[in-house]
Formats: structure tokens, C-alpha cells, sequence
């Protein structure tokens, strides 16, 4: 979905300050598109200087961000705690086309 949401319990380590943060979530076989989206995510963030990961989801993520499929997640995290987070749930549609896939990925992390 589009809407962010409000977060539960964090599932980064505590750090001190503000961030945002993109995470790729990925559980099962991966194949090449799997492999292709994480990488141009991987690149949008380090155009747009924040912090990427890519993380197994385990049951706990699965049921927290409601996940189906390989998933990229947009964070706001302060102070170690997960404020809010939205699913970019569009990389699906545009995982055929890279201008547009990166488009909408820098798009999103600049949206408050």
C-alpha cells in the first residue's frame, strides 16, 4: 500500500538520532529480477545517502510488514525505534523498466 504506517517494536539495533532507511526483504528462492530490484534499490540509496539493507524476513517480519514477496521497505527510524514505514510496493510493476523502477524509488525517500 501507499499510506505509511505506524511502526511496533523496532527491529534495528538502537542508534542514536533520526534516519531513513530503505530494507529489502527477501525470504525463499531469489531469481534474476529478485536479484535485479535489490540491486538498483541498492543504487538509488547510495545516490540519495542513506543506509540499505538487505534482510531474510522471518516469520515476526512477515506478520509485522504483512509481506507476500520480496519486499522494499522504506524506514524512518529514530533513536534505534521504527517510527513509521511504507511498502514500495510499485517495484513489482516497474521491475522491467530501470529508469522508472529508480524514478520511483528516489521518489519515495524524498516524500515526507
Amino acid at each position: 500500500t501507499k499510506e505509511a504506517h505506524e511502526a511496533t517494536p523496532a527491529t534495528t539495533a538502537p542508534q542514536a538520532g533520526s534516519t531513513t532507511e530503505l530494507v529489502y526483504f527477501t525470504f525463499g528462492k531469489r531469481c534474476p529480477t529478485c536479484e535485479r530490484m535489490e540491486q538498483w534499490a541498492r543504487i538509488v540509496a547510495e545516490q540519495q545517502q542513506i543506509p540499505f539493507h538487505v534482510q531474510n524476513a522471518d516469520e515476526a517480519t512477515v506478520a509485522h510488514y504483512g509481506l507476500t514477496t520480496k519486499t522494499l521497505i522504506l524506514r524512518h527510524v529514530e533513536n534505534g525505534v521504527e517510527k513509521s514505514w511504507r511498502n514500495l510496493d510499485r517495484i513489482w510493476e516497474l521491475n522491467r523498466d530501470e529508469a522508472a523502477y529508480k524514478q520511483y524509488v528516489a521518489e519515495q525517500i524524498v516524500q515526507p
